[in-house]
């Protein structure tokens, strides 16, 4: 799959701190733990802070990982601050993200600070996608392909610190969601009006706020 064949408005974009606590034990400061979901899909990353230095950006094909119970574990230079991460199914498949925060699942859903692009991503799953990622806020002005979601079950639920100042999420096309429980449980930042969102297949809005 040919690098030009991924247009810039195609990737998922994330940007994580990594001086944000992580729950792992191996390497905190040199590894992040990537919670997509997908089998041969590619990764691109840089140092925000220094994104033409050959040290300090790569590209790497992630032949599987499914959430965070199997995460794939980025290596990261030693002192890098900021990382961006950008992810595209590439010859492979991308459909999800789950960062879900347990005693078992191991994740750094601390140093997620900011969902900068959702790209042309199909999701096929969005549940529990961000869940305890206190410091991410959605500074996305575009909005995810949820043609092939059926749950935001606990996606936004305890981001604290999640605002969305530009209003995008306003926007979503909800229409063949069936599960929006917890999706903004304890997300005690958010406050943009979703008067717009499609919500006639929804079975559960259980403590949706």
């Amino acid at each position: 799959y040919a690098a030009d064949c991924i247009t810039p408005n195609s990737w998922f974009t994330t940007v994580w701190d990594m001086s944000k606590p992580t729950y792992r034990t191996n390497s905190p400061n040199t590894t992040i733990a990537f919670p997509g979901m997908g089998t041969n899909y590619r990764i691109d990353w840089e140092d925000v802070d220094d994104p033409t230095n050959p040290a300090k950006h790569g590209t790497v094909t992630v032949s599987s990982s499914s959430g965070s119970s199997t995460p794939y574990i980025l290596n990261v230079p030693s002192g890098t601050t900021k990382v961006r991460i950008k992810a595209h199914k590439a010859s492979g498949t991308f459909y999800g993200f789950q960062h879900f925060a347990s005693d078992t699942n191991k994740t750094d859903n601390k140093r997620l600070i900011a969902v900068e692009q959702w790209g042309t991503t199909k999701w096929a799953s969005l549940a529990s996608s961000f869940s305890g990622c206190k410091n991410m806020d959605v500074t996305a002005t575009d909005k995810p392909n949820l043609s092939q979601c059926t749950s935001l079950s606990s996606m936004f639920s305890y981001c604290s610190s999640l605002v969305n100042t530009n209003g995008s999420i306003s926007g979503w096309n909800t229409e063949n969601l069936t599960d929006m429980a917890y999706t903004f449980m304890k997300a005690s930042s958010f406050n943009q009006p979703l008067n717009s969102w499609n919500t006639a297949n929804v079975s559960s809005m259980r403590l949706i706020f």
